[in-house]
């Protein structure tokens, strides 16, 4: 028993031993003054020093600064036990490494301390790299912080100019011009917005990489989102002979809240794209809910084409930043490469996924999906997008601050045509005194200006006026999400981004200025209600904004053709009793008849349409016949009328 005893005695001295020689950290023990008493190989190692010369020595004289030392064993004598003490050790050649320790007391069988233990690993490398990631990401911020002021300052010095070209082309597109002339003012302003929408797209991008985009969630319909989608693109798909269609699940629920401009950016570049690369085929739009919990949705839009579809070596590139698949000198479509990445980064943010499925030269498919809650509330009618009546005037006194003289001119005759009384200031200084001179009703203040800015004007001004101050309007070239806040905090009122439009600034002032100060002026044109006109005048004047007589008529002869086609695809359908296809040509048809203004054409399509809905069938071969005698009198009446505006 005495021999087994040992020999468990002596295993166990053989297991700690093992252990301790084979430590990679520093394992010491010192008596009550300090002085080292023992220490592990891999201390000797580390250190450079022998035994000898550290076994007997106090402690501190092997770190870089020994009252520390001291202190923490004062400290340990009251407590008991040290952890994490950070302190640096000075090697036999000199080096300084640094370490982190867990000190204790010893205590013998009777309870008295009787010397410290203590263990010390080397972090050196862990606080270098720490530091590095420290300095990296110190970097990475002064780089983000660079970047994000270079973005807004060319935001702001491209705008300036922008703001100039668009306004003076939609006053240039409001005189008398002959149709060569219209055809011109249209392809610059073509132009211009397409060198908007590449400024966007950078913005856009740029705003989501640095953490600054955020959904704008409202109650939206997602049908009501794909037919203005099909609105939008539906002539550029008929100019290519494409057959351009859209289908939604029926249980896709009526209402959800959503960001509906960011959905609808990513559903048009997607659209867009298909269209672009399709030559006489079909686009179709496709929306179902691919699984649900609770209130919360996944819904699943896809855009299929019959295109000229995608390699499978370049579908790696597809949704990369400014990465297209032909980057030859010859390519055939333009584009910078943008609109996959940001429709990328748009999913993300919707809690999506985006994808595309595709076979080279027979087509592709673009899907996305997003998460959104059902709403049971329907649309707010005030929360719909307003939409400026040229009836409409304003007798109000309106100072315009803005130190580039084109912007001046621009935002002034726009101000004027509705009827507001302009006065105009160039800086800041300018500004504060001619709002001492008058009583405004509204001041439009541009930010960057020399002398004094916008924002140090508009302090000064409120000093001055206190509560008699007017609305003050930001109106700068500035169009950061952060720019604006930082507007509204100064004290602005509000802020309006350039370029301008003239309705974009009617509607703000309209806001702010109410029916107060509205002048009500009667059409000229004939005002019966829209549900009983052939042809909607103001659908068609807004239409004329955007193209040429000539062209508009040629949409009309285009929208002649498809009605008729939709009429005789109705009535073969009917005859086999397919109504489900009926309700869709119909769907389309209602689309289409919106867009162009062809007020009874769209409401009889509409209330056939609602009827199939909600199954009540017995009516409809005597609404078709009603719907096509609406037809007749569009075709013999819309070329006499459009000649005639």
């Amino acid at each position: 028993e005495k021999k087994q005893s040992e020999l468990v005695i002596h295993e166990s001295e053989e297991k700690f031993r093992n252990i301790f020689e084979s430590f990679q950290d520093i394992y010491y023990r010192t008596n009550l003054h300090g002085i080292i008493t023992m220490m592990s190989p891999s201390g000797f190692e580390q250190s450079g020093y022998t035994e000898s010369e550290i076994i007997g020595k106090h402690i501190s004289r092997f770190y870089e600064y020994p009252k520390k030392v001291s202190s923490v064993i004062r400290e340990l004598l009251k407590t008991q036990k040290v952890k994490n003490f950070e302190a640096n050790l000075v090697l036999k050649d000199g080096t300084v490494i640094q370490c982190i320790s867990n000190m204790r007391l010893i205590y013998n069988t009777r309870g008295k301390v009787i010397a410290v233990d203590g263990v010390a690993r080397d972090i050196t490398y862990l606080k270098k790299a720490s530091e590095e990631l420290f300095n990296a990401k110190e970097i990475a911020e002064k780089s983000l912080k660079v970047k994000e002021s270079f973005l807004a300052n060319m935001s702001h010095e491209i705008r300036t100019p922008m703001n100039g070209i668009i306004g003076v082309i939609d006053l240039l597109n409001d005189t008398l011009l002959n149709q060569h002339q219209k055809v011109y003012v249209q392809t610059v302003k073509r132009s211009s917005e397409t060198l908007m929408n590449i400024l966007n797209d950078i913005l856009d991008l740029s705003k989501i990489e640095a953490g600054k985009m955020h959904m704008k969630l409202t109650c939206i319909g997602l049908e009501d989102v794909i037919e203005k989608l099909h609105a939008l693109f539906y002539q550029q798909a008929f100019s290519k002979q494409i057959d351009f269609t859209y289908d939604i699940d029926k249980d896709v629920p009526p209402y959800i809240m959503a960001d509906e401009t960011r959905l609808l950016q990513v559903m048009a570049n997607l659209t867009s794209n298909a269209i672009k690369f399709t030559e006489q085929g079909h686009v179709k739009i496709h929306a179902s809910v691919v699984s649900s919990h609770k209130k919360t949705k996944v819904f699943k839009v896809a855009i299929s084409d019959t295109g000229i579809g995608i390699p499978k070596d370049k579908l790696n590139m597809l949704f990369e930043d400014f990465s297209q698949v032909d980057t030859t000198i010859t390519k055939t479509y333009s584009g910078t490469g943008l609109g996959l990445a940001i429709s990328k980064e748009l999913t993300k943010l919707m809690n999506g996924q985006i994808g595309v499925e595709t076979n080279f030269g027979q087509g592709s498919t673009f899907w996305f999906t997003f998460e959104a809650d059902e709403s049971k509330k329907s649309i707010d009618a005030a929360s719909r997008k307003p939409v400026w009546d040229d009836n409409i005037k304003f007798d109000a006194q309106v100072l315009l601050v803005d130190d580039n003289q084109v912007n001046l001119f621009v935002a002034e005759r726009i101000l004027e045509k509705a009827g507001c009384t302009v006065v105009t200031a160039t800086n800041g200084e300018e500004a504060i005194k001619k709002a001492q001179d008058k009583n405004f009703d509204l001041i439009l203040m541009d930010i960057q200006m020399p002398k004094m800015d916008g924002i140090t004007a508009t302090k000064a001004i409120k000093e001055l006026l206190k509560k008699k101050t007017p609305p003050i309007i930001a109106m700068t070239a500035y169009a950061m999400k952060e720019d604006q806040e930082k507007f509204i905090n100064s004290g602005m009122n509000d802020y309006i981004s350039k370029p301008i439009s003239a309705d974009n600034l009617l509607i703000k002032i309209q806001e702010w200025l109410g029916k107060k100060k509205q002048v009500t002026v009667k059409s000229t044109k004939d005002t019966k209600a829209h549900e009983t006109e052939i042809i909607n005048g103001n659908v068609v004047n807004n239409l004329l904004k955007l193209a040429d007589k000539e062209s508009i008529i040629h949409i009309y002869g285009d929208f002649e053709t498809e009605l008729k086609d939709s009429l005789k695809e109705t009535a073969a359908f009917l005859a086999k009793g397919e109504l489900e296809e009926i309700q869709k040509i119909l769907h389309t048809l209602k689309g289409s008849a919106g867009t162009l203004g062809v007020s009874k054409v769209e409401n009889k399509v509409r209330e056939i349409e609602q009827n199939l809905k909600q199954n009540i069938y017995f009516e409809l071969e005597s609404e078709l016949k009603t719907l096509g005698t609406y037809a007749k009198e569009f075709y013999k009446s819309y070329k006499d009328f459009l000649i005639q505006l």
